[in-house]
């Protein structure tokens, strides 16, 4: 890391640093870069620009990831994971949606019994 002074406030920036200028990134599909602006006739001081911008590069992964996000702010915790069993390819991806989704079921015992191949009522009798 290399200590980068922007306008008379010095910061640790992971930075690589340029001819005209440096650039830095930072995780989370933002890019800042900045920059030296050309100094004018009689202009004493320099001066930096600085971009931010947002950069996609898994555009499906990006869709995932907002759909996670979506049912995680309004508690659609169930609907996900139906949304998730009905988009799966693979009987082993059905059957561990289909145990998430229990988790979430108002009676999960039960549920989880039934995938596993139990009769709740049987367990019941027996127990009793």
């Amino acid at each position: 890391m290399r200590k980068c002074q922007i306008k008379h406030t010095e910061v640790l920036l992971p930075c690589v640093c340029l001819l005209t200028g440096f650039f830095c990134f930072q995780f989370g599909g933002k890019l800042v870069s900045f920059g030296n602006e050309a100094l004018q006739a009689g202009q004493t001081s320099v001066m930096y620009t600085v971009f931010v911008s947002q950069v996609v590069t898994e555009h499906e992964l990006i869709a995932h990831s907002n759909q996670l996000e979506t049912a995680l702010q309004y508690g659609q915790y169930s609907e996900f994971c139906e949304a998730k069993i009905s988009s799966s390819t693979t009987l082993h991806e059905r059957s561990v949606w289909n145990f998430l989704r229990a988790s979430f079921h108002t009676n999960t015992r039960a549920e989880l019994l039934s995938l596993l191949g139990f009769k709740s009522d049987e367990i019941n009798n027996k127990v009793m």
